[in-house]
């Protein structure tokens, strides 16, 4: 009997050891996209009470991604804690594709930035293009757009960025 027992406990162990699989460990595919940038941005402004639109460009611009939650992430462009015109731009819907990932902006009420008129306004509203924005594995890269209203004065962001 002994020997029966010794025989079942020998055949599971050899079992066991050799169905034993690999173990899968989920990999958050924000972590792709988190960490400092330097940006390149194009910013298009439209007094909406005047009709007048001008285009500027600059570069060096600093950009931070960090995740938010369970499935989003945060998009912080600027680095002033002083006046606060830092934007920050709410992200969800990361989805990997082929050469890295996309995702998209959040629409947001309520983002204080200066007005047209050079004064803080918390009235703005953040909405991301209707394009999903995209994040470049090879360049590591943020490519992404996005407008700001808020009745008197339009913004139109076109923002390239790298690691």
């Amino acid at each position: 009997m002994k020997k029966i027992l010794y025989l079942f406990l020998t055949v599971s162990l050899i079992f066991s050891a050799c169905n034993k699989e690999d173990e899968v460990v989920a990999v958050d595919i924000r972590t792709q996209m988190v960490g400092n940038y330097t940006g390149v941005i194009v910013l298009t402004t439209t007094d909406l009470s005047t009709g007048s639109t001008t285009t500027d460009s600059d570069a060096g611009i600093p950009v931070v991604c960090v995740m938010s939650g369970e499935t989003n992430v945060h998009i912080t462009i600027g680095d002033d804690p002083i006046s606060d015109a830092n934007i920050t731009l709410n992200c969800n819907v990361i989805t990997e594709v082929a050469g890295g990932l996309t995702f998209q902006i959040i629409e947001t009420d309520g983002v204080t930035f200066f007005d047209c008129d050079g004064l803080f306004s918390d009235y703005f509203i953040v909405n991301g293009e209707d394009d999903p924005q995209t994040y470049t594995t090879a360049s590591n890269t943020l490519d992404f757009s996005f407008a700001m209203e808020n009745g008197s004065c339009m913004y139109e962001v076109s923002m390239i960025a790298t690691k």
